[in-house]
């Protein structure tokens, strides 16, 4: 008799630090917060060009927290205008999430890796202005980890951009949160 209630004891201990070693091998999230904004640089392409996008300026326009208006290099012809920005997540992230604060003069539709995420007004040069980027618009996506393309595609009505006239712009800022086990995205850089 107590060598059986030695033996389930010794059973019951080696039951539960089996259990907490399991437990405890699980290890908890780090999460970290990263931005992406809209600056200078972010390369643009058109049916017949191709460039990097210069920071543009209009007095009514909203502002976002570190993020530039931005257009593609003066032209007379109007085009639709596709913004590429690419940016990685790590590979170890457990949980990923971001949300897109967005608005143009005049509308634009926003791609995440191919997938529609967000869109304001409508997609036509001939308008008409309903003054949508005046405002933001929010939009959450769904990174993967790796590699990440963010592709607007915006377009300006009733004719080419004119600073004083008919001006044209994009802004946006993208808030991005992992969670990694441990520390491993410390380090990380979208």
């Amino acid at each position: 008799m107590l060598r059986t209630k030695l033996l389930i004891a010794l059973f019951s201990a080696t039951l539960l630090t089996g259990l907490s070693a399991t437990a405890q091998a699980k290890p908890r999230l780090h999460f970290e917060s990263r931005s992406l904004t809209s600056h200078a640089g972010i390369p643009w392409t058109t049916p017949t060009d191709r460039g990097t996008a210069v920071v543009v300026s209009d007095p009514v326009w909203p502002l976002l927290p570190d993020a530039d208006w931005i257009w593609r290099t003066p032209t007379a012809v109007n085009e639709i205008v596709t913004f590429r920005h690419t940016f990685k997540v790590p590979h170890s992230a457990r949980k990923r999430s971001a949300s897109m604060q967005i608005t143009a003069d005049n509308a634009y539709r926003a791609y995440l890796n191919g997938h529609l995420v967000g869109a304001a007004g409508p997609f036509s040069f001939e308008g008409p202005d309903e003054f949508t980027w005046a405002s933001f618009s929010s939009f959450n996506m769904s990174p993967r980890r790796g590699r990440n393309v963010l592709v607007v595609r915006a377009l300006n009505y009733f004719g080419p951009a004119e600073p004083d006239l008919n001006p044209a712009g994009l802004t946006y800022r993208v808030d991005l949160k992992v969670g990694c086990p441990g520390m491993s995205c410390e380090h990380w850089r979208p």
